[in-house]
């Protein structure tokens, strides 16, 4: 489970888009938010810190190529072994839905 304050405390308060721009919001980047996997998406791992307007009123992270990006962050931020380690334990009704690990 992540803790949104944490995660600021960690990373910074800007949007790790890379924008420039204040983030506000908690992204599930990699896998969407889905309630009944909340132990596996909430995973500080999936999240990334992003601006609120960017994030709800343009969408722009909700599409491959940012998945991508995203993905990259984390390994370079957790290293390819942790991220592997989450994406495997994953359940498997979740795994059809990685097609961002590339």
């Amino acid at each position: 489970m992540f803790d949104k304050s944490e995660l600021f405390a960690e990373r910074g308060q800007f949007c790790e888009c890379g924008c420039g721009l204040y983030a506000h919001d908690a992204h599930h980047a990699l896998i969407p938010n889905l309630k009944r996997f909340s132990e596996y998406v909430n995973d500080k791992r999936n999240i990334i810190l992003v601006n609120h307007h960017e994030h709800v009123a343009l969408r722009k992270f909700d599409n491959h190529e940012w998945r991508v990006k995203f993905y990259k962050r984390q390994v370079l931020r957790y290293g390819q072994e942790a991220m592997t380690e989450w994406l495997n334990s994953l359940p498997p009704k979740m795994k059809h839905r990685i097609t961002f690990a590339s």
